[in-house]
């Protein structure tokens, strides 16, 4: 029987268009929620994503980092990236709290009282359950209210009210503040409300 010697051929293929890359999608998100000395930063993404963080904020825990860190509150201003696995990045400033500015006023009256504003950064955007203001004199600690007419609460600027009466010939206090989980000590010698002007 003759056999027949058959060739295999191989051909190759036209080249066909490659499909382009999937985009990305949407930019992921970065949370930090700051409880005391430390801050909780989460990824917020529809997809696998790790953190990455600057120098400025210091890890606590083990690296590689996941979807979410511990870090130490900022001691100065740090950035917080969150990418995803097919790049998308989405950053976060995080900021140290602080107070640059006690200004304060009196209002005289039947409801004579002292406002005092704040000024600073990392304050919080709203007034928390914990969150306050007090003066601290020799001996003496007093908090201010914040549910008087002046009241305001945002990232950048406080204002509180305190009796007038119950700081009345306390001498000078220096002012602090409770604020996104923190306590901070407004910068500047302390105040003498006795001496305090501008009255309305």
């Amino acid at each position: 029987m003759l056999g027949g010697l058959v060739a295999l051929v191989a051909r190759a293929a036209p080249d066909a268009p490659r499909p382009p890359p999937p985009a990305a999608g949407p930019a992921p998100l970065v949370d930090a929620v700051l409880v005391g000395p430390r801050a909780l930063v989460r990824c917020l993404a529809d997809r696998p994503a790790t953190l990455e963080v600057d120098g400025a904020l210091v890890v606590m825990g083990a690296r590689p980092l996941g979807p979410r860190a511990v870090v130490g509150a900022p001691k100065r201003d740090g950035v917080a990236t969150c990418v995803t696995e097919d790049g998308a990045r989405g950053a976060a400033r995080l900021q140290p709290l602080r107070v640059q500015a006690v200004a304060p006023s009196v209002v005289r009256g039947p409801a004579a009282r002292v406002i005092l504003g704040l000024e600073g950064q990392a304050l919080g955007p709203r007034v928390a359950a914990d969150d306050g203001v007090y003066l601290v004199f020799r001996g003496a600690i007093v908090p201010a209210a914040l549910a008087c007419p002046e009241q305001r609460w945002s990232d950048e600027r406080v204002v509180a009210c305190v009796e007038l009466e119950r700081v009345r010939g306390r001498g000078p206090a220096r002012v602090r503040i409770q604020a996104a989980g923190r306590l901070e000590e407004a910068a500047g010698a302390p105040i003498d409300l006795d001496a305090v002007r501008g009255d309305r």
